[in-house]
């Protein structure tokens, strides 16, 4: 029994870090996650470009980068409720900027400059005001909050995985 218990520990741990992982670099919130696949730079750049949810898509041959501007995180997505989320999560819509390098039967995401822009406007909340995920995610020693490492976190790496999980569309297939 605590041998199965242990394999399936290892198992849930190394998902994990294939999922996604916060880090702070020069006070900088940073997220990577690797993900398989099976096509090249250039295919995933047309996969990229097709999806209309990224702008300034630039390929330099070993590295696509891009940005994303106001994309929205809805908690229900995930399972959770908007009231049992903080604000700054639910009540923000997310850019950021992301680079993407590609090796054989995989390409890992790299996603920095964070900016949340308020979607609500109500009290002193106005609607396109933005802010850095910083002022929620970094603590003043240069670490990950606490508070962010529960809920927002495991939200924010749900939906960048699902953002970033890069799959050509079947209605555009060369099958016509």
């Amino acid at each position: 029994m605590k041998k199965t218990f242990f394999i399936c520990l290892l198992l849930l741990l190394s998902v994990r870090v294939e999922a996604g992982d916060f880090i702070v670099n020069g006070g900088k919130l940073v997220w990577q996650g690797i993900f398989e696949t099976n096509v090249g730079i250039d295919d995933l750049e047309g996969i990229l470009i097709n999806s209309g949810k990224f702008t300034d898509i630039v390929n330099t041959g070993d590295r696509i980068t891009f940005w994303c501007q106001r994309a929205h995180l809805d908690p229900r997505d995930f399972g959770y409720s908007i009231g049992s989320t903080p604000i700054y999560v639910s009540g923000n819509d997310i850019s950021f900027f992301c680079t993407i390098q590609v090796k054989e039967g995989r390409y890992r995401a790299t996603v920095d400059q964070f900016v949340l822009t308020n979607n609500v406007t109500g009290g002193l909340l106005k609607e396109g005001d933005t802010e850095r995920i910083e002022t929620y995610s970094v603590d003043r020693g240069g670490g990950l909050k606490s508070s962010f490492m529960k809920r927002p976190a495991e939200l924010y790496d749900k939906f960048l995985i699902k953002l970033l999980t890069i799959e050509e569309a079947g209605y555009l297939s060369d099958d016509w």
